[in-house]
């Protein structure tokens, strides 16, 4: 089939819109949209119950953004009643995407596909809403792209081996669930033109043809932030509307921070990000722990910090707060999950540990010793600068749909 005249034609499907840039998935989205932005015109269908500042955001990079409220949303996995549990549990559709299936938003993307050439989904969970582009029926002759910045499969597993469920009748069905999510990745990677994913790792753990790695990045600043804190202060960025990370934050509060206080008795943690709450940790009552909620910046907290620390368990794809500490100029402290993905070696660009000892102790390092924290972020700094620039970034996602449309033409 030959590619139309004009510009090419980007359909972006995404559970949100990217905007503000306060998690990880939004900073990824926003970028993808602005590379595909310098390919063609972009219309944006998502879920939002806000049409009007976030949508304002990614305005220049969009021809039209299309919000679909969440209360279309079936949320069938929220029923109640034996009616309900036994629906949920006959379809081979995992639990991850019935609850992000929205009839409006199916008619929306179907009302589209004719007028796209490359159809973008974000997220494995968001593929229900575009079955009328990828069944045997598949109407129009987009190319289909798929983003992976989490592999669902290894986030779950993980997930199970940290919290485990107590009943059996759960552990039955969480395995049962698992097993129709790595059925559904599987069909999901021959369905598409292209997938999507972080990093080689992850490429690797998929095994298929059609994979390429766009990883996620960092802005760097002219020059690293200088430190402007008391030397003493560990800081936690992350998305805490997102499970592993309040995992990963409890981890820290309840078996980490302990330790470090042995040595250090007057640390402080701050906590700061997308949805930060005590989260029932009891961070209200310490005086020496911090928690900011959504704040427009983290500039003023990156330069309040003596060093960042992410202590997530769980999770795929790769980090995009390291990125983002690194390139400030924060030396970083990280489980091995947390940094996995990234082309990163211990002790050079940063510290990793996984046990909540040998974590204190990495941390307790960075703190007493101004010398080897400059290194590790000057060190880390660079890393980023040679290989994790969003410009650079930008520059292959635009050149992977520009090869999805030139196969297209032929």
């Amino acid at each position: 089939m030959s590619r139309p005249s004009g510009p090419a034609k980007i359909l972006y499907i995404a559970p949100s819109i990217p905007y503000p840039l306060n998690n990880g998935m939004a900073l990824r989205g926003y970028h993808l949209l602005r590379a595909y932005s310098k390919v063609g015109l972009v219309k944006l269908a998502c879920f939002a119950n806000d049409d009007g500042a976030a949508a304002e955001g990614v305005r220049e990079f969009c021809e039209a953004v299309y919000p679909v409220p969440t209360n279309t949303i079936l949320r069938r996995e929220h029923g109640a009643g034996w009616q309900a549990r036994w629906e949920m549990a006959r379809t081979l559709v995992p639990a991850i995407a019935t609850g992000f299936t929205s009839p409006q938003l199916s008619q929306l993307v179907a009302r589209w596909t004719d007028w796209a050439d490359v159809v973008h989904v974000a997220k494995l969970w968001m593929i229900p809403n575009a079955e009328r582009l990828l069944g045997p029926g598949r109407r129009g002759g987009a190319r289909t792209i798929l983003d992976l910045d989490d592999i669902e499969t290894v986030v779950k597993r993980r997930y199970l081996a940290v919290n485990r469920p107590t009943r059996w009748t759960r552990r039955v069905f969480e395995r049962y669930d698992l097993w129709r999510l790595s059925r559904y990745q599987a069909r999901a990677l021959k369905r598409f033109d292209r997938v999507l994913v972080c990093s080689d790792r992850d490429r690797a753990l998929l095994g298929h043809r059609n994979v390429a790695v766009i990883p996620n990045g960092a802005t760097c600043p002219a020059q690293p932030l200088p430190e402007e804190g008391d030397g003493r202060t560990l800081l936690c960025v992350s998305n805490f509307a997102y499970p592993p990370n309040v995992e990963g934050l409890a981890f820290l509060v309840k078996d980490v921070l302990p330790l470090i206080r042995r040595d250090i008795p007057d640390v402080r943690l701050l906590v700061v990000g997308r949805k930060a709450s005590a989260n029932g940790l009891g961070l209200e009552t310490d005086a020496n722990i911090r928690v900011v909620s959504d704040p427009p910046s983290l500039e003023p907290y990156y330069r309040e910090a003596t060093i960042s620390v992410v202590t997530l368990r769980i999770g795929g794809g790769t980090r995009l707060r390291i990125l983002e500490a690194m390139a400030l100029g924060r030396a970083v402290v990280s489980t091995s999950v947390g940094c996995e993905g990234l082309d990163v070696t211990d002790d050079e660009h940063l510290l990793v540990a996984d046990d909540a000892p040998e974590l204190a102790r990495q941390c307790v390092t960075l703190l007493q010793d101004p010398d080897r924290r400059r290194r590790l972020a000057s060190r880390g700094r660079a890393l980023v600068e040679e290989r994790y620039t969003w410009d650079s970034i930008e520059n292959r996602v635009r050149k992977a749909a520009e090869e999805l449309l030139d196969a297209r033409r032929h």
